[in-house]
């Protein structure tokens, strides 16, 4: 399983910004192990394109909030489509979980407010 920690700020925005587009409504120290089938946007009945169609519009908005909001920029040599897809790749996968999520997040995005490496 991905680290999921308090103390991170991909995995806090991350949970945050999937309660407030209504995704999960688990408290943080349980979110982290729920797993895409178990979000809003996951009809299990859906084709799988239908599913691919929801996952890439959840993942537009998680950008939007990431980066117009929440202060986040994209990491160096890390494009929008590249975001974009990797959010996709994990969102598409029935049981991967909220805190792989947050980790793939962590490697596209420098969230507001975290050290930069000196």
């Amino acid at each position: 399983m991905a680290h999921w920690s308090k103390n991170n700020r991909a995995c806090k925005t991350t949970w945050s910004t999937l309660r407030i587009l209504d995704q999960l409504n688990a408290v943080f120290g349980k979110a982290g192990d729920l797993k895409m089938k178990e979000l809003t946007y996951y009809n299990q009945t859906s084709s799988k394109d239908q599913r691919a169609s929801m996952a890439r519009m959840l993942s537009v908005q998680l950008d939007n909030i990431f980066r117009e909001l929440r202060g986040a920029r994209y990491e160096d040599d890390i494009t929008g489509d590249k975001a974009i897809g990797s959010m996709v790749e994990v969102l598409t996968t029935p049981d991967a979980t909220v805190a792989l999520l947050a980790e793939k997040c962590d490697v596209n995005y420098k969230f507001y407010g975290e050290e930069e490496d000196l």
